[in-house]
């Protein structure tokens, strides 16, 4: 379902948000707007940063420096569609009701991510990015060792969770007949370079459930997008992982 991910591009910007100015933005228009010194934009749907889209009034509520909610509610009550939350923890939860208090209290969590049954994509929560580049990071002298460095590679370790946020593009892969037929089932962990342009530049698997779920991952993945993750405002290419989660639908 949209909302789910429009929930989700909500936590990746506040994670881009907290990791460069040290604490989460309290509402839409702040991760929409240019912030600190490095005018950077961290939620570029500018409808959503009015707050409401396809049908939803999206809120952040209950912030502060290092916590915060996301709350999507219907904009018609009593319409038969769910509710949906999130927090810093990056688990979207749901409530039938459609109403978001019940959500943030007692709302289920939402497994499949919104996409085609028996796949899912996993982000993880925490949000850990190099310790040698952050997108807070001061601007280093001209013959420092950092800059030195990152002319020399143009190259960070970027969070699953943070590129998460900036993902333009996402295509889920075909579950292979053959991993159906022998009931494999699992993650794919990916280890992917993303280029200053946003297009994967390489990709391979670093763990696999099976083999017979890997060529899907792979063919998937590749066809992904993003925007140009910036380093004191400059593109630099992105080294990150990327997990595929297989599950086969119970029976």
């Amino acid at each position: 379902m949209m909302t789910i991910y429009t929930v989700q591009s909500i936590v990746g910007a506040e994670k881009s948000y907290s990791a460069a100015q040290g604490a989460y933005a309290c509402s839409l228009s702040a991760l929409g707007s240019s912030a600190g010194t490095e005018h950077r934009t961290y939620l570029f749907d500018r409808q959503l940063i009015s707050g409401k889209k396809n049908g939803y009034i999206f809120v952040i509520s209950n912030c502060d420096a290092a916590h915060y909610k996301v709350v999507a509610e219907p904009e018609v009550p009593n319409s038969g569609q769910r509710a949906f939350c999130s927090d810093e923890g990056g688990t979207v939860r749901a409530s039938a009701d459609g109403k978001a208090t019940t959500c943030l209290s007692s709302g289920e969590v939402v497994r499949d991510g919104g996409g085609p049954t028996g796949i899912t994509l996993v982000v993880p929560s925490t949000d850990v990015t190099g310790a040698n580049a952050t997108p807070s990071a001061k601007p280093a002298t001209a013959n420092s060792p950092a800059k030195q460095s990152r002319k020399a590679t143009d190259r960070v370790r970027v969070s699953a969770g943070v590129m998460h946020g900036l993902q333009v593009r996402n295509v889920y892969p075909a579950y292979p007949a053959e991993a159906k037929a022998a009931g494999a089932q699992g993650s794919v962990v990916l280890h992917a370079i993303i280029g200053t342009d946003g297009n994967i530049q390489s990709l391979n698997v670093l763990s696999s459930a099976s083999p017979l779920l890997d060529q899907a991952a792979l063919d998937a993945v590749r066809q992904w997008t993003y925007r140009p993750y910036l380093l004191n405002g400059t593109p630099v290419e992105v080294d990150t992982q990327i997990t595929v989660n297989f599950t086969l639908a119970s029976r």
